[in-house]
C-alpha cells in the first residue's frame, strides 16, 4: 500500500476553499493528470466517472472512480475502483482562522500492472502532482468571489 500525505495553508476562508474542492463537475480541473472525464452517474453528493489518466511514457490508462463530497466534515473522498491505481484520495479542510484554511490530501492506493521498478517513479509523480494541485486549489480559493466576504 502506498500512502502519500500533503498539506498546504490557503489564505482564504474555508467556504472559498470548499467551493473549489466540492464542485463535482469541475474537480478534475485541479488535477493535470486527468483527461477526458466521462460522467457515468450522479447524485447530489457524488459522481461516478471514467477518466483517462496520463502516465508519462507509459501512455494513458482508464480509471473508474467515485467522488463523494461530505459538506458536514468539509471533505471529499475519491475511490478508485478500476484502473492502474486502486484505493482512495481524501481531501479534508480545517479552519485555521477566518481567512486561512488548511487543506490536507491523503492518498492510500495500490498499483496494478506497474512493474516494481516503476513504483517509486509513480509515487514521486503522484506526490508532485498533489503538491501542484494543492497550490492550484489554494490559489483559486484566494481569487474566489466568496473569499472576500
Amino acid at each position: 500500500m502506498i500512502e502519500i500525505s500533503k498539506s498546504v495553508e490557503a489564505h482564504a476562508p474555508i467556504d472559498a476553499v470548499w467551493k473549489q474542492i466540492s464542485d463535482l463537475g469541475n474537480e478534475h480541473k485541479n488535477w493535470p493528470l486527468l483527461r477526458d472525464v466521462k460522467i457515468l452517474g450522479r447524485t447530489a453528493n457524488s459522481v461516478d466517472r471514467e477518466v483517462k489518466i496520463r502516465r508519462g511514457p507509459m501512455g494513458e490508462a482508464k480509471s473508474v472512480q467515485t467522488l463523494v463530497v461530505d459538506p458536514t466534515s468539509k471533505s471529499t473522498t475519491l475511490t478508485m475502483t478500476k484502473g492502474p491505481m486502486l484505493g482512495t484520495r481524501k481531501i479534508s479542510l480545517s479552519k485555521i482562522a477566518e481567512d486561512r484554511t488548511k487543506i490536507d490530501i491523503n492518498w492510500e492506493f495500490e498499483m496494478k500492472g506497474v512493474p516494481g521498478f516503476a513504483v517509486g517513479f509513480v509515487e514521486d509523480s503522484i506526490s508532485d502532482v498533489t503538491e501542484k494541485s494543492l497550490e492550484c486549489i489554494a490559489e483559486q480559493a484566494v481569487h474566489s468571489p466568496s473569499s472576500s466576504t
